[in-house]
């Protein structure tokens, strides 16, 4: 891996294959960065693809002396935070507090004997136990599983997955970036081909061959995975040009783009340790939400379909938000949509209504879900609810 990018941070949340925590704790992607300085600089996502604040807020100091940074849920406690490698091969855990800096800011050593690793990865959940694990890469290119043990630790030692990865000159953890709810990890060669690797859910990988994904890759001097910066629920890829533009690249959330990158703001030449850290595919409320909701000043309410929905056929899916008489109406940011396991739609503007495809079997039933983001009036803070209503499969 080349130097700019042997430090570059990638974050996932334990599992759940995208990235479901966000820095700020204000349920939009964000990123992280250190200055030249050494300066660890918050940068709010505003939940469509772009940044709120530019320049960044600064929440740390002393972080250039590092090797290796990465941001996951490695606590146990649900909230992100960031492993930092000291040059003596200390692995140090800096327990975020998802309100936008640290806990206590003290760190904690986790391991030793990492400072020989040529690329750290933080894919979240990968061997299927649902604790955040690590990928490290060594010099001959093996590529070694780290499983965590959901606090603060790992269970037993590396466990080798894969050989010939050392001609890679970056390695990315998206998340889910196939779809098929496991994690996966992207590579890109010298050429400037990106590629995917599909992990099967259980610590290994699909076939173990690669798909190309992309090309025209080589020139960027930094790149950053680990979560949706769009607001669409699919996870992203942020590139860094040489110009210090930075690039969006939105994925569609089957393996491949919806379009070709974007540029997203200028002057990240001096920042190093790039870092998405965003929100995903939303994990179903448990236990399961009502049909209706109460929402400060108003009431959210779930329709889905009167009749059953055949195999492979589409079910409709709307939501009303009504006003309580005497309260200003609560403004809706977004609307998420979707099934555990199945198909998800966000909706941003009345009426707020989707088709799902379902393929289920005949006579299944399940539920559909709609997680509401909204703000209160004269307040900027980002709240959500979740509501569900239950569906038929014909049969």
């Amino acid at each position: 891996m080349v130097a700019c990018l042997a430090v570059l941070i990638v974050a996932v949340t334990a599992g759940v294959p995208t990235a479901s925590a966000d820095w700020s704790g204000d349920a939009t992607g964000d990123l992280l960065a250190v200055g030249s300085d050494g300066a660890l600089l918050l940068y709010r996502g505003d939940g469509a693809g772009g940044v709120v604040q530019d320049p960044g807020q600064q929440i740390g100091s002393g972080w250039g002396a590092f090797t290796a940074l990465l941001a996951t849920e490695f606590s146990g406690d649900g909230r992100p935070d960031l492993l930092a490698r000291r040059s003596d091969g200390g692995l140090i855990m800096y327990r975020g507090n998802a309100r936008s800096g640290f806990v206590t800011g003290t760190g904690e050593v986790v391991g030793s004997g990492w400072q020989d690793f040529t690329a750290l990865l933080a894919p979240g959940d990968f061997s299927g136990d649902g604790k955040p694990d690590l990928l490290a890469r060594r010099p001959d290119g093996a590529l070694l599983l780290y499983r965590g043990d959901g606090d603060s630790g790992f269970t037993g030692g590396g466990v080798g997955i894969g050989s010939g990865w050392q001609d890679f000159t970056a390695l990315l953890a998206p998340g889910d970036f196939s779809g098929d709810a496991k994690a996966d990890v992207l590579a890109r060669r010298s050429d400037g081909a990106l590629l995917m690797y599909r992990g099967n859910g259980t610590g290994g990988w699909v076939t173990g061959s690669a798909e190309p994904i992309g090309s025209g890759w080589q020139g960027f001097t930094a790149l950053a995975a680990g979560g949706d910066f769009s607001g669409d629920g699919n996870p992203d890829i942020l590139a860094r040009r040489s110009d210090g533009a930075l690039m969006l690249y939105r994925g569609n959330g089957t393996g491949g783009f919806a379009g070709p990158g974007v540029v997203i703001d200028s002057g990240w030449q001096s920042l190093s340790f790039l870092t998405l850290v965003g929100e995903g595919r939303p994990p179903p409320p448990s236990p399961p939400a009502p049909p209706s909701a109460p929402l400060p000043d108003g009431r959210v309410q779930l329709n889905a379909g009167v009749r059953c929905t055949p195999p492979g056929g589409r079910l409709r899916v709307s939501l009303r938000v009504r006003k309580r008489r005497g309260h200003p109406r609560p403004k809706v940011v977004r609307v998420v949509f979707f099934v555990r396991g199945g198909p998800r739609r966000v909706d941003r503007r009345k009426p707020y209504a989707v088709r799902l495809r379902l393929r289920r079997p005949a006579g299944s039933k399940g539920r559909v879900y709609a997680r509401v983001f909204f703000r209160r009036p004269g307040t900027r803070k980002l709240r959500h609810k979740t509501v569900a209503r239950r569906f038929v499969m014909c049969g």
